[in-house]
C-alpha cells in the first residue's frame, strides 16, 4: 500500500472514532446506586449501607439529624418490590422522627461525586410510615456543606413510580467532586408544622422512612475532537516510522 493511501485509510478511521466518540457522550449511565431489593435475609442495624454500584470508589450514605441519633436497618416489608427489603431510615428514639425539629434538618444524606460526569440526574424509590412525616426537600451541595433545595416531593405509605430529579441544567453540579444530596423532612405546603401522609397520623417520636433505591446518573465527559485527532496522528506518526524502519532494514 502507498504511503498516500496509508493516510488516507488512518484519516478514515480516525474520523470514524470521533464519530463513535460523539456518539457515545450522549448514553448517561449509574454512577452510584443504592438498591436494598436484592437482600434476601435480614441485615442488622446499619446506618451506613454501601452502595451497590459505586464507580467512584468513595460514594457515602448516612441519617442525619434523627431524635436520639440514627439508627437505620435493613428489612423486610410486606408491600415493598423486589425482594422486599427496604432502608428504614429513623432515630434511636423509638423511631426516632420529631415534630418539634426545624425543616430540612431530618432525612438521610449521600455524597457522590460527580467528577468526570456531566448531565446529572437522580432516582428514589421510597415510601413513609403512616405516622411518620410525609412532606420532603430534595436538596444538593456543590462544596459539601450549603445545601440547595432542588424539589419538593409528598410521599405516601406505598412504593409507587419512582422519584426523578434532574439536575443537569443546574452549573456547578457536573464534574464536582463535592457533590451530594439530602432528602430531609420538610412543612406541609403553606403551613409551619409537619403533616402524615395521606390516610396516616403523625406521631412524635415516631415514624419513619423507607427507601428501596436511590441512583445518581451521569454521562461520562468525552474527550474533545481535537483530542482524539491528535491521538490519531500520534499513532499515525508511530505507523509511518515502523516503515521507514522496516524499509532501512
Amino acid at each position: 500500500m502507498r504511503i498516500n493511501e496509508i493516510g488516507m485509510s488512518m484519516a478514515t478511521s480516525c474520523l470514524g472514532l470521533v464519530a463513535l466518540a460523539a456518539c457515545g457522550s450522549s448514553d448517561a449511565a449509574v454512577i452510584t446506586d443504592w438498591s436494598f431489593e436484592g437482600f434476601t435475609s435480614s441485615v442488622s442495624s446499619d446506618n451506613t449501607p454501601t452502595a451497590t454500584t459505586d464507580t467512584t470508589g468513595t460514594a457515602s450514605a448516612s441519617i442525619i439529624g434523627m431524635l436520639g441519633g440514627p439508627e437505620g436497618d435493613i428489612t423486610s416489608e410486606s408491600g415493598a418490590p423486589g425482594g422486599g427489603y427496604v432502608w428504614r431510615i429513623r432515630g434511636t428514639s423509638t423511631n426516632g422522627w420529631t415534630t418539634a425539629a426545624a425543616p430540612d434538618t431530618q432525612g438521610v444524606q449521600f455524597n457522590v461525586s460527580t467528577a468526570g460526569e456531566t448531565g446529572i440526574s437522580l432516582s428514589f424509590l421510597m415510601a413513609a410510615s403512616s405516622n411518620g412525616i410525609d412532606d420532603l426537600d430534595v436538596q444538593y451541595t456543590l462544596n459539601g456543606s450549603t445545601w440547595i433545595t432542588a424539589e419538593e416531593v409528598a410521599l405516601t405509605t406505598a412504593y409507587s413510580t419512582p422519584v426523578a430529579v434532574s439536575l443537569a441544567g443546574i452549573a456547578g453540579v457536573a464534574n464536582d467532586a463535592n457533590f451530594g444530596v439530602r432528602l430531609v423532612s420538610q412543612y406541609a405546603p403553606g403551613t409551619s408544622a409537619y403533616a402524615a401522609p395521606p390516610g396516616g397520623s403523625l406521631s412524635n417520636g415516631s415514624g419513619n422512612w423507607r427507601m428501596s433505591d436511590f441512583q445518581v446518573d451521569g454521562t461520562p465527559v468525552p474527550l474533545p475532537a481535537s483530542a482524539w485527532l491528535m491521538l490519531c496522528g500520534v499513532g499515525g506518526l508511530g505507523v509511518m516510522a515502523r516503515r521507514r524502519r522496516t524499509r532501512a532494514a
